[in-house]
């Protein structure tokens, strides 16, 4: 398990003030880097030949976090398989309270084959001691049903881009708030959201987004020009 405290800055947060869901996947990313470099679950020297990606992820939020406030970011990982790693997160308030719970899937792929690899056999370990899931799953039953409306034609530009040279997790979720919108962002947040990335989708790759509302149950999803999903993100709407 690590943690890492940290305050909300300027940059972090909305036109409300409030913590950007971009940017806590982006913190996320960060301190799970961390995490797995700390116990050799992963090493800088791999960069060019293999990456960890992320299949799924599910993050619920009890309540909005504000510019200015002191969190603490913690992430541990759980029992998975040879080839899906599950990892946890949560963010705590200044209480010790849990304020945001989050679960993912993770899998490691050798960028040169493009193809799933199993950590142990290229030499990355994981620790014996393995903690107990959150309290959270993730969503597995995505909904690809009718009535999604377009919304934008969107192409990957160069600081849409990670080290393995994809659109970055947390920029599916930065396109996934700015298909939602202002006018909604006004009264509402995101409660709940779950994601599950389908397809890589590289440099100058051109997405359509399209969305689908009914109260406050938000879907946005993305597809390539010949309908092939990229992405689907569902997310519950909460007033503030």
């Amino acid at each position: 398990m690590m943690d890492r405290k940290m305050k909300l800055g300027y940059t972090q947060t909305d036109f409300l003030g409030n913590w950007k869901l971009s940017d806590m996947f982006t913190e996320f990313a960060n301190i799970a880097t961390a995490h797995a470099t700390s116990f050799g679950g992963w090493d800088p020297k791999y960069i060019d030949q293999y990456g960890w990606v992320i299949a799924k992820m599910r993050v619920k939020v009890y309540q909005p976090i504000h510019m200015d406030d002191e969190v603490v970011v913690r992430t541990w990982i759980t029992q998975g398989s040879a080839v899906v790693h599950p990892r946890q997160y949560a963010v705590l308030n200044s209480a010790g309270e849990v304020i945001v719970e989050a679960t993912s899937q993770w899998t490691l792929i050798d960028l040169v084959r493009r193809r799933i690899a199993i950590p142990k056999r290229v030499g990355l370990t994981f620790p014996e001691e393995i903690c107990k899931p959150g309290s959270i799953e993730i969503e597995t039953n995505f909904d690809d049903e009718v009535g999604y409306e377009f919304v934008e034609k969107r192409q990957v530009r160069y600081g849409d881009l990670d080290v393995n040279g994809h659109l970055n997790n947390a920029k599916y979720i930065e396109w996934v708030c700015d298909c939602i919108g202002y006018d909604v962002f006004k009264e509402y947040f995101v409660e709940d959201i779950s994601i599950q990335f389908k397809k890589e989708t590289g440099s100058n790759e051109v997405l359509v987004l399209e969305k689908y509302c009914n109260e406050n149950i938000v879907k946005v999803r993305g597809l390539n020009e010949d309908g092939s999903i990229h992405f689907i993100a569902e997310g519950l709407l909460k007033k503030y």
